[in-house]
């Protein structure tokens, strides 16, 4: 009995060797096979007829083009990796598809912080771009604390609705490399009072900004409430904070200006606490401060400003001592646009500051010497204002730097009857027309004058 059952477990030692080799063989002939077969791949894919370099360009072409990718596994660059071993190589191997990352949810799956980590890692050390469209919480926070000395573009969309109620977002800098810095709130703007802002405060802004030396564009878009004027809560008003290299900042959203005369938020509150000399576009869509705050602003920045895009505040109103001010203090400014519109049937200050203005450039020069393109939108003009236009474009077009683009637009509620200059007013503009001058007064989509 015992001779058998040694024999017996000496079997199955042997079968078991035996089996092991097998598979062995088997492993070692499945992977020749897929030698065989990515070489056959490679032979019949044109992608591989290509240099690498070339490759790394078509694949940067699979990238959107209008914001970062997301970690989406049907779309570039996850998509690319999932092709073949030749396509995941070369995606791998391509730090430029790596640099932009766009979140817009955060899903409940483990592993997805890791893998947007992985995704930066993968940039190696170019400069990174992160879009957030979603609640911020502790592991996106750390995300972007991790990164913040390499971010160069950061756009945040933020929404005040989170289980823990307000988001407690503080500076996570220094954000050494940011150029580019978009904060936007996201919905629920008319919560109740004391929480229809992400920003009751603007030190959080102002943090972010300081820490970003290399800013040079910034937009900030319905993130205060009007009443809220003070960056920390107390009666005491903050000293401005200087940034030297800030070149643009747009306030609001120029998309929906339009309609932002409805609106309930202000994005130019952060205007009293800011000194930028270097600015050379500003864009206010929406502010209802007093012009004032504004005159302050730019006689204590002193910036070379070239643009000046902004919608006239409603219940402030511009008399012309201000209006001066301002234009004396942008007399390097070549392009103005006013949103000059009040609400249906309403005349209130923007009226009388469009006409202030197209009256001063009417009676000189010296307003605006440097002007080149000028567009108001407007709900109301006059025959008489149609003049002054047409004798602003004689004076300038014998100057050494004449007007060479006009444009009127109307509210698309105007009726064409109550706007529509008259027969010999068209032959006058069509004459600038002929000259050089671009001219456009109409509505968005249909000019008078054409």
């Amino acid at each position: 009995m015992d001779i058998t059952l040694s024999l017996l477990r000496a079997k199955i030692v042997e079968l078991d060797a035996s089996i092991e080799a097998q598979k062995s063989a088997l492993q070692d002939l499945e992977l020749q096979r897929n030698n065989a077969l990515y070489q056959l791949n490679s032979k019949l894919d044109p992608m591989a007829r290509l240099p690498l370099e070339i490759v790394s360009i078509v694949f940067a072409y699979c990238l959107p083009d209008s914001a970062p990718p997301t970690p989406n596994p049907g779309m570039a660059p996850i998509l690319l990796v999932h092709i073949c071993r030749l396509w995941r190589n070369v995606a791998l191997a391509t730090p430029t598809l790596w640099t932009g990352l766009c979140i817009k949810s955060v899903p409940r799956r483990e592993g997805f912080i890791e893998l947007c980590k992985t995704w930066y890692m993968s940039a190696r050390s170019l400069p990174l771009s992160l879009t957030l469209h979603c609640p911020l919480g502790p592991p996106l926070e750390a995300l972007v604390k991790e990164h913040a000395h390499r971010l160069h573009d950061l756009d945040l969309t933020l929404c005040s609705y989170n289980k823990g109620g307000l988001p407690s977002w503080r500076a996570q800098g220094p954000y050494s490399s940011l150029k580019t810095l978009t904060l936007r709130f996201g919905n629920c703007l008319l919560a109740r009072p004391g929480r229809n802002a992400i920003f009751r405060r603007l030190d959080d802004i102002l943090q972010m900004i300081s820490e970003a030396p290399q800013l040079s564009h910034c937009l900030l878009s319905e993130l205060f409430h009007p009443r809220s004027v003070h960056a920390n809560g107390s009666d005491a008003d903050p000293k401005p904070l200087t940034h030297t290299s800030l070149r643009t900042l747009r306030l609001g959203e120029p998309k929906r200006i339009l309609a932002s005369i409805d609106t309930k938020s202000s994005s130019a509150a952060v205007l009293p606490y800011l000194s930028l000399p270097a600015l050379e576009r500003l864009d206010i869509s929406y502010f209802d401060i007093p012009p004032q705050q504004l005159v302050a602003f730019l006689s204590r920045s002193s910036p070379p400003l070239v643009s000046l895009r902004m919608n006239m505040p409603e219940s402030q109103p511009w008399h012309l001592d201000s209006l001066l001010e301002c234009l004396e203090l942008t007399p390097r400014l070549t392009d103005l646009e006013l949103f000059c519109i009040p609400r249906a049937n309403a005349v209130d200050s923007r009226i009388c500051a469009f006409r202030t203005l197209i009256e001063l450039m009417e009676q000189t020069e010296d307003v605006l010497p440097n002007l080149r393109n000028l567009t108001l939108y407007v709900r109301v003009f006059a025959r008489e204002d149609y003049l002054r236009l047409i004798t602003i474009l004689i004076c300038r077009q014998t100057s050494h730097t004449p007007l060479e683009s006009l444009r009127v637009i109307f509210h698309p509620n105007v009726l064409k009857s109550h706007v529509e200059p008259d027969d010999e007013v068209l032959v006058a503009l069509k004459v600038f027309m002929g000259n050089g001058v671009l001219i456009h007064v109409g509505f968005e989509d249909r000019n008078f004058i054409a």
